[in-house]
Formats: C-alpha cells, sequence, structure tokens
C-alpha cells in the first residue's frame, strides 16, 4: 500500500544535488565482437584512421607492397609489387652491377615512401605493435632470403673464380651449374661472372675437343683447336684453363699411330700460324718428337711396301734433323726405300706379255741393289722371245728374278753367223738332183747392261758353235715339187756349244 503525500517532508527522500551535465564524449568505443576460427576475416579497418609509419615502412621492406595495402593504397600496392617484378627481370636479364644498385635504390624509395604515406594520413598517426610485427617478419624473411641467396651465389663465383684460375673447368662447370634463378636474381653480377668463366671454359673444352681430333692427323681440327685457344688467349685471365689443355694435347704427343704424329709435328712446326703468347710453346716439344716420329713413320710405310712415302719421311728427317740420333738409321732407311722404288720401276720395265716388247731394253734403268759386275759369275736376267738358247744356260748363270740378277741380256733374233762347212746334198724321187748346203754358225745380237747402274757393259754378237753336215736333212715341199733343202743351214748346238758362246758375258 503506497504512502500518500502530504506536504510535509519525506524522511526517505534526501534532495540530491544538482549535476551539471558533461560534454558529450562521442560513442563509447566498441568491443570487437568474439567470431569463431572458422568465421570470415573482419573488413579491413577505415583507412581514414590513424596509420602506423613503422608498420607501413616495413611492410614496403617486404618488396610486396604490404605497407601499401595497409594503407588501402591498393593503386600503389599493385604498383609496387609491379615495380619488384620489373626490377627481378632487369637484374636476372641484364646481371650489371648497376641494376643491383637501382634494385637497392628503388627497395629503399618504397620503404621511404611507405613511412611517409602513412606519416600523411589524415587521423594522424598510432603505435601499431601487431602491424609492426607482423610487417618486420615478413621484410626479414624476405630480406634473409635474399641475403642468403646472394652469399650462396657470392660463394659459387668465388669457387668458380678460383677453379679458373688453377685450370680447372671441370669443376668450373660443375660449379657453375648449381646456380639457378633465385642466385641470378640476388647475385647477378656475381652469377654473371661465373657463366663468363663458364663460357670461356666451354671455348676451351671446345679446343680440346678439336686438338683430340687433330690428333689423328686432321690439320684441319688442329687449326680450329689452336685458333679457339688463340681466341681464349686474349683475356690473360684465361691463361691457366688455356695452359692445361695445351699441355694435356703435348703431353699426348707422340700418340699412336707414327704417321699421324708425324702429320701433327709437321703442322706445329711449319703450318700453323704465329700467335705470340703461350701456344708458341708447341713447337718447341714438336721439335723433340719429331724425329723419332719421322722414322717410325718410315719404318711403317716399308713394312706396307709404300715405298715413296717411307723415303720422302726419311729424306725428310735427315734434311731437317741430320745431326739427330734417328739419323743414321733413316739413312739406312732411305736407301732401302730407293732401291725398292727403283726394283719396282725395274720390274715394271721388264714385264711384257713378250720379253722382245720389254721396256727395259729401251729405256733401262738401275737397281743399285744389285751386285756390282765383276770378276766370277754374273747371273744375267734374260729378254728374250726365244728362249732356246739360254734356256741351256746353268741355273746359276740366270734368273728371272731382278732382285737376283747382275745382269739383264737384251737378246734379238738369231741369224746367220760365221760360216762353218759346206756340203752337197742330193734330193728328189730319185736323188738325182744335189745342192751344196753350207752351216753357219747362230749368230744373236745382245746388249748387256748392268743392273746395279743401268750402263751398258757390252753389244755385240754371240756365235754359238755346234756340229755341222749331218749325214741327213729334214726340209718341207711342197707335193710334186721339191725343191730340195736351204742352201742356209744353222748348226747344231749343244747345251755345250751355248754355254761356251755365253760363258764371255756371264763370267769375267
Amino acid at each position: 500500500m503506497e504512502n500518500g503525500t502530504h506536504g510535509g517532508h519525506d524522511p526517505e527522500r534526501e534532495p540530491q544535488p544538482t549535476r551539471r551535465p558533461e560534454p558529450s564524449q562521442g560513442p563509447a568505443p566498441a568491443l570487437p565482437p568474439l567470431r569463431w576460427p572458422d568465421d570470415p576475416a573482419p573488413p579491413p579497418p577505415p583507412t581514414d584512421g590513424p596509420q602506423d609509419p613503422w608498420a607501413a615502412a616495413l611492410g614496403n621492406a617486404s618488396l610486396l607492397g604490404l605497407g601499401y595495402f595497409r594503407l588501402g593504397r591498393r593503386g600503389l600496392g599493385l604498383a609496387a609489387l609491379a615495380l619488384t617484378v620489373a626490377l627481378v627481370w632487369m637484374v636476372a636479364a641484364v646481371a650489371k652491377p648497376w641494376c643491383e644498385v637501382l634494385a637497392v635504390l628503388c627497395w629503399m624509395a618504397v620503404t621511404a615512401h611507405g613511412w611517409y604515406a602513412a606519416t600523411r594520413a589524415p587521423a594522424g598517426r598510432i603505435v601499431h605493435i601487431a602491424r609492426r610485427v607482423s610487417a618486420a617478419a615478413v621484410a626479414v624473411t624476405v630480406i634473409a632470403v635474399i641475403g642468403t641467396l646472394r652469399a650462396d651465389a657470392l660463394g659459387i663465383e668465388s669457387r668458380v673464380a678460383d677453379a679458373h684460375a688453377a685450370g680447372d673447368c671441370t669443376r668450373v662447370v660443375k660449379e657453375q651449374d648449381t646456380v639457378w634463378f633465385g642466385h641470378r636474381v640476388t647475385g647477378a653480377s656475381a652469377s654473371a661472372h661465373g657463366d663468363e668463366l663458364a663460357a670461356v671454359c666451354a671455348d676451351v673444352r671446345s679446343a680440346d675437343r678439336a686438338l683430340k681430333a687433330g690428333l689423328a692427323g686432321d690439320t684441319g681440327k688442329l687449326h680450329a683447336g689452336f685458333e679457339r685457344l688463340d681466341d681464349v688467349l686474349a683475356d690473360d685471365a684465361n691463361e691457366p684453363a688455356a695452359r692445361t689443355v695445351l699441355d694435356r694435347f703435348l703431353e699426348t704427343l707422340p700418340d699412336g699411330d707414327p704417321c699421324e704424329t708425324a702429320t701433327v709435328t709437321d703442322w706445329l712446326l711449319t703450318g700453323r700460324d704465329s700467335y705470340g703468347n703461350l701456344l708458341e710453346e708447341a713447337p718447341e716439344r714438336a721439335a723433340a718428337i719429331a724425329p723419332q716420329s719421322l722414322l717410325e713413320c718410315g719404318d711403317t710405310h716399308m713394312d706396307a711396301q709404300e715405298w715413296q712415302d717411307a723415303q720422302a719421311r726419311y729424306r725428310q728427317l735427315l734434311d731437317k734433323y741430320p745431326k739427330a740420333e734417328e739419323a743414321g738409321p733413316a739413312r739406312k732407311g732411305e736407301v732401302q726405300a730407293t732401291r725398292a722404288i727403283e726394283l719396282d720401276h725395274v720390274r715394271q720395265l721388264i714385264s711384257a706379255e713378250t720379253p722382245s716388247s720389254s721396256q727395259y731394253c729401251s729405256a733401262p734403268a738401275k737397281y743399285s741393289g744389285a751386285a756390282p759386275y765383276r770378276e766370277g759369275t754374273n747371273r744375267a736376267l734374260f729378254l728374250a722371245d726365244d728362249t732356246s738358247y739360254h734356256g741351256k744356260l746353268p741355273g746359276s748363270w740366270r734368273t728371272e728374278d731382278p732382285s737376283k740378277a747382275v745382269l739383264v741380256v737384251c737378246a734379238g733374233e738369231a741369224t746367220f753367223g760365221t760360216a762353218v762347212q759346206t756340203c752337197t746334198y742330193e734330193y728328189g724321187l730319185g736323188y738325182d738332183k744335189a745342192i751344196d748346203v753350207t752351216f753357219h754358225k747362230i749368230a744373236i745380237p745382245v746388249r748387256v747392261y748392268e743392273l746395279r747402274t743401268g750402263r751398258l757393259v757390252a753389244e755385240r754378237k754371240v756365235q754359238i758353235a755346234g756340229s755341222s753336215c749331218p749325214a741327213k736333212i729334214q726340209y718341207e715341199s711342197l707335193i710334186g715339187l721339191d725343191t730340195g733343202p736351204d742352201a742356209k743351214q744353222y748348226v747344231k748346238e749343244s747345251k755345250s756349244h751355248v754355254q761356251d758362246a755365253f760363258r764371255p758375258l756371264i763370267i769375267r
């Protein structure tokens, strides 16, 4: 039951002092609403509020334009990303130190501009620790990755340079092969320097392959290899790598076939250009091995019966290195080759379908390997169509092998020689006719050449004696017409008669 109000004083209701209303401070800040982990992210904070310059600067230092995006400057953020991409492409493609300097200056400018843009925010500045930490984490991560990759690129460059200075192109290529795109962006000039050294080694390896091919006597390959090394040696810093290849090439000599080695030494001594650098060491090595190579090459040609080539190599050795240890064997080899050439020529001259058509008798040639014409038995090679006479000579007097002959006897056709005896013979059916028949020695014109010199030592007619006036003479006649035997007949020779006739030519 409510108490009524009287005009009197209510002791339970004390009068309250009057309070002046405070000026409005604006709405109280709203607390962030609670959300579950799978709720969508809250919208970005208003861009017209206060900003943290440090957070913006650190965000831009990440090279990702995060500072601009935090400021709500999406256009600048995208521009910063585009700038980063352009710088990455430029640094990797151009690979010059000025590109790296430009990239650093752009990084500093974007970072500074992030600070500047944050300080120009209409609502002023605030300190936002969380944003600073997150931006710094990203920036530090990016910078750490860049620094690590750059340090690795510099390390690779150092190892490549050391290998290049040592002339070890295998290690140069192996180390440079570890370079990837990250190295080319963060250590562009270092990677480019490594590429240059690797390119030098590529040229050196190309020269090495050409020189190895040239060892087989391919002078075109030798020329290509030396030209490539000469190009490499345009930079003195490349000398160790070039020397490694040149030394390996020279140490390989002599290699395999001595004739191929002789071709190589010929080119090194006389066929190459003058370079005026360490390539001039090659002739010295070539001169040291050339005599042995020439001698062995000559011997190889001799074994293959290539007499002309053998003679040329022996003569080359004697002309260029007359005082070399190999000169003695070379002189003997040249004599043998010369004799073989002469013998082949003689064989060619005496070879014919018939001995009378042999060219030797019209153009005699020497075989210096033949024995001299001297006292005693001088074996002869007979060139005559009719073998019935010299075929009766002893085997020790004649030969068909020019390498065993002392003389070459060119025999003509037999003719009637000195008359020996005249006898009367009766002929006809009733032996009613008579004829005087004169018997003559067998005259054979001969020219005798000493094979050793090819000079004519005798030219005469050899007259072979024999028995005459046999009891009967066989002759041919026409049926019904008997004219009798020929009035001139040859004596009947025997082996002893033939030997007696030729003995003065064969035996001195």
